[in-house]
């Protein structure tokens, strides 16, 4: 699939995106007192979720998953990488986020080996562990600009690490069965 919509109404891909959206972003949610409308929303997040859910599933929309992938790094330094310390210090294992970096890994590797050019605010940075002489994964997580404290996270990489092999061996479907299922996945995040 090219386009947002696309994904977004894939049976497995919209149970992935709820998934991600009810365990693992919801939780680290809080309220900022006197802020009225934040605390109407985090009284129903069902609600917020599903209308992200349409907004995503939109066919009129048009929006091309090139262009919401570009600048990974910068979207995950400034919006994800706070929930996945949040959620670690809760005590979730945030497998879902794991996923989602194993599979932007998975992406800049393939682009790297295709001789495709990674539109990404990291630059050569990011494509750089999947050069010829990169380590890959275990320098691609290293990345302190983009992973913050979780680049030291043992835990994080390790679910990382198990995401990226799985979607190596056996494919991004299986690995989006086996995070729904709640299948162990051979690691114990540190907590």
């Amino acid at each position: 699939c090219t386009h947002v919509h696309e994904a977004a109404t894939h049976s497995k891909m919209r149970a992935f995106l709820e998934h991600l959206m009810a365990e693992e972003i919801a939780p680290t949610l809080r309220t900022n007192p006197g802020m009225d409308a934040n605390e109407k929303l985090l009284a129903n997040i069902p609600a917020y979720s599903a209308l992200i859910l349409g907004r995503l599933e939109n066919v009129a929309v048009k929006d091309q998953l090139d262009r919401l992938a570009m600048d990974g790094s910068e979207k995950f330094r400034v919006q994800g990488r706070e929930v996945v310390a949040e959620g670690l210090a809760l005590g979730l294992p945030m497998h879902g986020f794991a996923l989602s970096v194993a599979a932007w890994a998975h992406f800049v590797a393939r682009e790297v080996r295709e001789g495709s050019e990674v539109r990404d605010m990291g630059g050569a940075a990011v494509t750089a562990p999947f050069q010829a002489g990169g380590t890959g994964l275990p320098a691609f997580l290293s990345m302190e600009d983009i992973f913050g404290d979780l680049a030291r996270n043992e835990g994080w990489r390790a679910s990382v690490t198990s995401m990226f092999d799985v979607i190596t061996e056996d494919g991004i479907s299986t690995a989006i069965d086996a995070l729904l299922a709640e299948v162990p996945l051979e690691v114990e995040l540190a907590r």
